[in-house]
């Protein structure tokens, strides 16, 4: 037999000295008596904030949400995660074997560069795409921003940016992404994952260098070993063959 939810709640809580009275009780719905609750500090009876799992989350979600906190500030076979107490920095702080490196490390220019690029390329998705993982992941983002960073410092981009893993204790995270999202898929230039956004000449790094015509960043001729024919005149590629980096034309 269903029995209809009983939302009163105590105007004056019985902690502070409030009674059992007509007068001392409201009736308000679900919402405003979670609300109040948060107000007075608790709406988690002793728990942190960071452990509260809401029962009102679909399966999938859930199932997701439940297994990262379940690892969460415990030992790890290959890595840990922990909360982060500290002031700077997202909620959580990775330790990835010997990996100790942080996306906080980071310049902030470069951190704000990473969280954009992801912003646009990732897709979530209800179920763990295992086919790409964090250490490769890592990879196409270094290629397409400039911005290098280790695998443990890509995942607490990751957790940053809302993408939970599958399985928070394994060297290399998979995450419940979209297989089209835009970071997997080859794009007109050959090579995965949007461009970044604004003036393409912000994102210009390098050149063929005169006379020799090698690439500035790689070192390479754009024919590989052989050299370029023309001697006063630059190669005409817009990306170098080899490294794909973008190239200033002249």
């Amino acid at each position: 037999m269903h029995q209809k939810q009983d939302n009163r709640d105590y105007v004056l809580p019985l902690s502070d000295g409030g009674s059992n009275n007509f007068d001392n009780l409201m009736n308000l719905c679900g919402f405003s008596q979670s609300r109040i609750h948060a107000n007075r500090g608790d709406q988690w009876h002793g728990r942190s904030q960071g452990s509260y799992r809401p029962k009102e989350a679909p399966g999938k979600e859930k199932r997701m949400f439940n297994r990262f906190f379940d690892a969460l500030d415990k030992e790890g076979v290959e890595c840990t995660v922990r909360r982060n107490t500290g002031n700077i920095g997202g909620d959580y702080i990775v330790e990835t074997g010997n990996d100790r490196e942080h996306f906080t490390d980071l310049d902030p220019e470069e951190q704000e560069k990473c969280v954009e690029w992801l912003r646009y390329n990732l897709v979530p998705a209800g179920k763990v795409l295992h086919n790409h993982t964090s250490y490769g992941m890592k990879h196409i983002l270094q290629d397409r921003t400039n911005v290098y960073m280790t695998n443990n410092a890509f995942k607490e981009l990751m957790l940053l940016c809302g993408f939970y893993p599958s399985e928070p204790d394994i060297l290399n995270w998979t995450f419940y992404v979209k297989k089209t999202s835009p970071m997997f898929m080859t794009q007109a230039d050959g090579r995965q994952g949007l461009p970044m956004l604004g003036d393409p000449m912000d994102y210009n790094r390098a050149e063929w260098e005169y006379g020799s015509w090698q690439c500035s960043d790689c070192g390479r001729e754009p024919d590989g070993d052989s050299c370029w024919a023309d001697v006063e005149h630059s190669p005409g590629y817009a990306y170098c063959p080899n490294c794909g980096v973008k190239m200033k034309i002249h």
